[in-house]
């Protein structure tokens, strides 16, 4: 396909979301605007096929597995449908290719409808709220900024998010069950690292309910880590057939590491040769994307500090303590790693920030999972 042809897409594939999701909604307006508006600069400068290069190859694999499917239709291979298709990513952007759009374009729309899906579930918890709430809350979740940089590529990250918080915030127990299952399909040690820490913190407000305290706080995250580090081990002897404890050896490198991710620095402890960029713009990005320092080093010290911090919260930061413990283990940490989990670590943030305010205010819906 043509710059031009895609440039045509792009604006039709704006103009018919604007219609459908956006025809009274302002901020969702703006999203798809900016949605536009991004993608435009980067296929001119980079080209069709060089824009899947932008930031990240990965958007090569997510393509190649729509444009397989509508060239070949879907594989009957058990283990593709298991961990190589990513389905309930890509095969909504099948569909959308098979009515004609490029493959490419398909996927990028797939992630921006799956960050408006998360605007609006963030919204609905908002009870009255201003513009100020909003713009703030938007802040706080990683919806603003991030969520849009992630909108506009032909990668997993919005999904995963709006199934994160489907998981935390879903109505029912069946939207709950489902998300669970979806994100187990896009990445299986965060819905296994989910499913953990909820069940988890579940038991023990049944068995013996206590006070939160930051030493309690403390265990959290070293319990979760542990657990998290068991489950590699388990995971690894699973798939490779061998016996004993994997993963790393306890030491000041790894507790970096591990410690990194509760303040979104990771990159300064990570392995050279799984650095993409520079550390200078590494740092440079952290000031156009400061929710990555933000967002994780606010719900920490609201962990760490906090006597109210609620059964959502703690269910958080066990999952994430937990997910920590995975993946620090492999080469792949960065924030990109995180980003599901942010969303719902923002809410929490936001949730103590209003219920602290005196008079009164517009609130979050405070029902816990």
């Amino acid at each position: 396909m043509t710059t031009l042809g895609f440039v045509i897409q792009l604006a039709i594939s704006a103009l018919v979301i604007v219609v459908v999701c956006g025809r009274n909604d302002f901020v969702a307006r703006v999203y798809v605007g900016a949605w536009l508006v991004i993608n435009l600069l980067v296929v001119i400068r980079f080209g069709v096929d060089g824009q899947l290069e932008f930031y990240s190859n990965d958007q090569r694999y997510y393509v190649s597995v729509v444009d397989q499917v509508v060239t070949n239709g879907l594989a009957l291979d058990v283990d593709w449908w298991l961990t190589a298709s990513r389905w309930p990513y890509t095969l909504p952007a099948s569909v959308l290719s098979l009515a004609g759009l490029a493959p490419a374009l398909s996927a990028k729309v797939v992630s921006l409808l799956f960050l408006l899906a998360s605007l609006q579930l963030v919204r609905s918890r908002i009870a009255r709220g201003t513009r100020s709430h909003l713009v703030i809350t938007t802040y706080l979740t990683g919806l603003g900024a991030i969520g849009t940089f992630f909108s506009i590529f032909a990668l997993r990250e919005t999904a995963m998010m709006y199934l994160t918080l489907v998981i935390f915030f879903g109505k029912t127990p069946a939207s709950k069950a489902v998300a669970i299952l979806l994100l187990f399909f896009l990445r299986q040690h965060l819905a296994i690292a989910i499913v953990v820490g909820l069940l988890i913190i579940t038991l023990l407000r049944r068995i013996r309910p206590s006070a939160w305290t930051p030493m309690r706080a403390v265990f959290t995250v070293v319990a979760g880590n542990t657990i998290g580090y068991l489950l590699f081990s388990l995971g690894f002897q699973y798939l490779r057939g061998a016996s004993g404890v994997f993963g790393h050896q306890l030491g000041l490198r790894p507790v970096a590491r591990i410690v990194s991710n509760y303040f979104g620095l990771q990159f300064l402890t990570a392995y050279e040769e799984s650095l993409e960029f520079s550390l200078a713009s590494l740092l440079t990005s952290r000031l156009l994307f400061s929710e990555t320092i933000v967002i994780p080093l606010l719900f920490t010290l609201l962990a760490l500090t906090s006597r109210r911090f609620t059964t959502l919260g703690q269910s958080a930061l066990l999952a994430f303590s937990i997910y920590v413990g995975l993946v620090t283990n492999t080469e792949f940490n960065s924030f990109r790693q995180n980003i599901p989990l942010m969303p719902v670590m923002g809410l929490v943030v936001v949730q103590h920030l209003l219920t602290r305010q005196s008079s009164p205010t517009p609130s979050i819906d405070s029902r816990e999972t």
